[in-house]
Formats: C-alpha cells, sequence, structure tokens
C-alpha cells in the first residue's frame, strides 16, 4: 500500500522550506552559524517539492513516501 505523509501547515513553497531548514531536524543549524540566515526557502520548497511530487492543499502539503 502507498504511504503519504502531510505536513499541516505548509501552505506554499517558502513553508516546505522553512518546514525542512528549520523545523525539521535534518539540518544542523548551530553549525552554520550566521550563514544559516541566507537561506532561500521559498526555493529551496520549490525544489522539495519537484523531487518529492508533493501537492499543497487546504491542509498544507502532502507527499508520497514510498510504501
Amino acid at each position: 500500500m502507498d504511504s503519504f505523509q502531510q505536513l499541516a501547515g505548509v501552505y506554499n513553497e517558502y513553508d516546505l522550506g522553512y518546514y525542512w531548514i528549520e523545523e525539521s531536524g535534518c539540518y544542523d543549524l548551530a553549525q552554520l552559524g550566521h550563514l544559516s540566515h541566507y537561506f532561500d526557502y521559498e526555493r529551496y520548497g520549490r525544489d522539495v517539492c519537484l523531487e518529492q511530487g508533493g501537492i499543497f492543499h487546504s491542509g498544507g502539503y502532502v507527499y508520497h513516501t514510498g510504501g
């Protein structure tokens, strides 16, 4: 059976980029110091969305996780 993940409150590419960089725990921003201020959340979110094939809807963002 296919598996999907929903990110509630993620409504656009900026939100998606912000989530993955700031909230997901995938990146250790403390090690990056002031460089973390230069992230382009919208551009990163666009790339993530294209890579995942996800969609934005009224409840947030949904993408396929496999399975």
